[in-house]
Formats: structure tokens, sequence, C-alpha cells
């Protein structure tokens, strides 16, 4: 009986093992800028703060959320997010604004010892649809001022 004990216990370790080998692994994805194209003339600098950033609670999560059909969508726990939607909208939107203004100060937030930045931009993601790996399909609403 003394020996059953620890051949049961290697059994069950590498029963356990065994699962875990198993499972599928996670993908990840990033968002990234537009390709360059070209560049607007430079004119007088100009300040742009990018931010905030408002997502709807369906797709604001780690796990990539696929829509299929008008009402019913997929989430995938193994297709997500490399770093929270939330950072990442306004980081190419600062990437595609920078390369696009050519002469301006974009930034997410305000540097310090600057004056306050000419303009503000807030979006309002109204939706977010996903090809993993191929394309994210975004409606949002901007404001400027």
């Amino acid at each position: 009986m003394k020996r059953l004990a620890p051949c049961l216990a290697v059994a069950l370790t590498l029963a356990a093992f065994a699962g875990c080998a198993g499972s599928p692994k996670a993908d990840f994805y990033t968002l990234s800028a537009e390709a360059p194209r070209e560049q607007a003339s430079g004119g007088a600098p100009v300040s742009v703060v990018v931010g905030p950033v408002i997502m709807p609670e369906l797709v604001d999560r780690p796990q990539i959320v696929f829509r299929d059909g008008t009402n019913h969508v997929n989430i995938d726990e193994f297709a997500r997010w490399a770093e929270p939607l939330k950072s990442q909208i306004p980081r190419v939107v600062v990437a595609d604004l920078t390369r696009l203004l050519n002469n301006a100060r974009v930034s997410t937030s305000p540097a310090v010892g600057e004056p306050p930045a000419a303009w503000r931009v807030r979006l309002d993601v109204q939706s977010f649809d996903v090809s993993p790996g191929d394309a994210a399909t975004v409606d949002v609403l901007w404001s400027v001022w």
C-alpha cells in the first residue's frame, strides 16, 4: 500500500502535464499606423494632443471580438490584443497625424513646460470590427477643438 501512493502521485502529475501540453497557444495582435503617403508641406508648427479615447465595452477587453452577423459576436480567448485598445488607438492616431502634419508636435499628453495644445482631438469609437492578421475597421466620431 505504501508503494501505491508514490506511483499514484507520479501518474497524476504526468497526467496533469500531458493535459497542459495540448492547450492552444494564444496569438497577440497590435494596431499599426498607415503606410507612409505623401506628406503635407511644412507650415507653422502646431501642437496636437490626442485623447481621450472612448471605447464600447464590448471590445474594451484583451480578447479580440469578431462580429458574426448583425446581432452575434464571437470572443476568441486565444486571439488577444498585446496592449489595451485604449492605448493602441491613440498611439496609431499620433503616428498618422505626425506623418500627415509634418511639422506638428503630436502626442497623447501635453508636454511639460510647453504652452497648452493648440488642438485637442477626442475619439469616440462607435464600432470596431476585426479580421486578425488582416485589418480592423473602426467607426469613430472625432471632436477637434
